[in-house]
């Protein structure tokens, strides 16, 4: 069996132990000089390898759990805060040309844009045997037959009601152009 070699892994090696404490990844010193001779040496290398995987599983672990708390965090603010924001900005914005506002947070190194936009037309699916059969005969080019199975593309279908005011059977048309606030 031939085993990998690192080219220059020695000079590295106080250094990825130095980087390793100051990460704080537990790791149990193996002496990089360490002679691997018999079963309980191999043992001891193997447990430390397993020592560092289960820190990362665990670091990992804390890590998924704060990202959880801090979503729900940031969903409770944008639950409280996002309509008294959506005022002030409006309320900044009023008799101006602009629609938007960029807000110095000192976070990052560019301002936050918030704002108004107008929403985009929407075509959702409800049913797609209905839309499916209309697109045959209303739109053939939505319909996709690749196999196994047949699919529609919205974006011909969204033509063709922006285009006659017809909506397809199936389907239910939101024609957007209503101001939405983003930025938060």
């Amino acid at each position: 069996m031939k085993l990998a070699t690192f080219e220059g892994v020695d000079e590295q090696f106080e250094q990825l132990m130095a980087e390793a404490a100051a990460a704080r990844v537990p790791v149990a010193h193996v002496p990089w000089n360490m002679q691997l001779e018999t079963v309980e040496d191999a043992a001891f290398v193997v447990a430390a390898i397993q020592q560092v995987q289960a820190g990362i599983e665990a670091r990992n672990k804390q890590v998924a759990e704060m990202n959880a708390v801090a979503g729900r965090y940031i969903e409770a603010l944008r639950a409280k805060y996002a309509l008294p924001i959506e005022t002030v900005v409006a309320g900044a914005i009023a008799g101006q040309s602009t629609k938007s506002l960029k807000l110095v947070t000192g976070v990052g190194s560019e301002p936050a844009k918030v704002g108004f936009r107008k929403s985009r037309a929407k075509l959702e699916i409800l049913d797609a045997d209905a839309a499916m059969e209309w697109a045959k005969e209303n739109c053939p080019d939505a319909v996709k037959v690749p196999e196994p199975k047949p699919y529609l593309v919205k974006t011909p279908m969204l033509e063709h009601v922006k285009q006659t005011g017809e909506v397809p059977a199936g389907t239910e048309y939101d024609a957007g152009g209503v101001d939405e606030f983003y930025g938060i």
